[in-house]
């Protein structure tokens, strides 16, 4: 697919994305979406791409749907990719990391957007809010999200007073990891995932799996956490990788990893 109101790039085993609907705020019409979903199934299907990182040029990181398409009634989800959810990333599970480089606005989708991903990193003028009730709507994803990312009444007053929030605020909340000048931005996120590229591919997989299928879970042993947790474990341990970084730690070298 040509792609219109995105770009692409690789470096090394980390995929970045980058929003380009400048002049729109980056506000998701039916045709970036089905490019972001196109871009996001590339990632997913290649192997020596490890991690994501979804960002924005322009002053908005995302503003949401497009409203004058979703009015116009001809805003759309790409066909037979409807499940995916907004940008590919609402309704998706992705089983490598995923993080989000904000700079600048991220509004209702956009916020969303950022919610369901891994990591966040936040140029310091950035902005988070959830202002669907506003135009008469709700936050779908991100009703179901923020409340188990930050402290309940926090939660409550981003989505019921739809109030935009600054990245030092999200940061202070738990919303977001790291809060940095917008130069120093894509290099910050860069480097968290190039950290995480350091690790076990799979054993990094298998953590995010378990951690969110946990998440709400009691944790007193044994419980079905544990059979979670121990259902990971036992595929981890049957990995190549796990014998290699055992290896390696014992012979005093950087493990060499195969996804396998």
């Amino acid at each position: 697919m040509q792609y219109k109101h995105i770009l692409t790039e690789q470096k090394g085993k980390i995929f970045i994305l980058t929003m380009n609907r400048v002049a729109q705020r980056n506000a998701m019409c039916s045709q970036m979406w089905a490019e972001m979903i196109d871009a996001l199934e590339l990632f997913e299907k290649n192997d020596d791409l490890w991690v994501l990182i979804v960002t924005n040029n322009g002053p908005a990181f995302c503003a949401g749907a497009d409203i004058k398409e979703l009015a116009a009634g001809t805003w759309q989800a790409p066909e037979g990719k409807e499940d995916w959810g907004l940008g590919g990333f609402i309704h998706h599970y992705f089983t490598k990391p995923v993080i989000a480089a904000v700079n600048g606005m991220a509004l209702g989708g956009g916020t969303e957007i950022a919610l369901a991903c891994d990591l966040v990193v936040a140029s310091e003028h950035s902005l988070f809010g959830l202002p669907e009730t506003g135009i008469g709507m709700i936050a779908n994803g991100g009703i179901l999200r923020i409340a188990r990312q930050v402290p309940l009444k926090f939660a409550m007053e981003m989505a019921l007073t739809g109030e935009p929030v600054s990245a030092g605020q999200a940061h202070e909340w738990g919303l977001v990891n790291r809060v940095v000048k917008e130069e120093d931005l894509l290099s910050t996120a860069i480097g968290l995932a190039e950290r995480i590229c350091r690790n076990a591919p799979l054993s990094v997989r298998y953590t995010k799996a378990a951690m969110y299928k946990t998440l709400d879970l009691n944790i007193m042993y044994p419980s079905a956490a544990w059979d979670i947790i121990e259902y990971y474990t036992s595929l981890d341990l049957a990995t190549e990788d796990k014998i290699e970084g055992n290896a390696a730690f014992v012979e005093k070298r950087k493990p060499v990893w195969k996804c396998r």
